[in-house]
This record gives C-alpha cells, structure tokens and sequence, in this order.
C-alpha cells in the first residue's frame, strides 16, 4: 500500500516505484474499493477479470435492480 497526495487541481502522480513493480508502461485501471484506490495493469487486470461488454450490462443490472422493500407500521 502506498499513500499519494494530490495537488491543488486534484490530480496525483503514481510513484515511479510503483509503476515498475506493476508493469504499468501505458494503460492503467484505477478501481475504488472501499475508499482505496487500486492500481492495475490493464492487461492484467483484463486477464483476470475477463467480461465481455454484454456481461457487464448484465451484472450492473443485477446490482442495481435488487431492491429490498421495508414497511412500517405505527404503533
């Protein structure tokens, strides 16, 4: 883990470091995980997470169509 500071336009610059410990030479995935941000790189993360367009389509509908309903009753 490594902690990043951003500057005054909210930008931040990924250590050098870690650009070589990941193999990050052009295209890069940044995903937010619980308020940290992840650095992969991108074909890596693409073998690993391999989905064609239309399954994500699917798992984002499934994600957001689960709806639990609550009522209330006054007493």
């Amino acid at each position: 883990m490594a902690y990043v500071e951003c500057d005054a336009q909210d930008r931040f610059v990924v250590p050098k470091p870690l650009m070589e410990y990941y193999k990050i030479e052009k295209d890069a995935i940044l995903l937010l995980d619980n308020g940290q941000i992840e650095l992969w790189n991108a074909a890596e993360f693409n073998e690993q997470f391999d989905m064609s367009p239309n399954d994500l389509n699917l798992l984002n509908q499934k994600i957001h169509s689960t709806h639990e309903t609550y009522s209330f009753e006054k007493f």
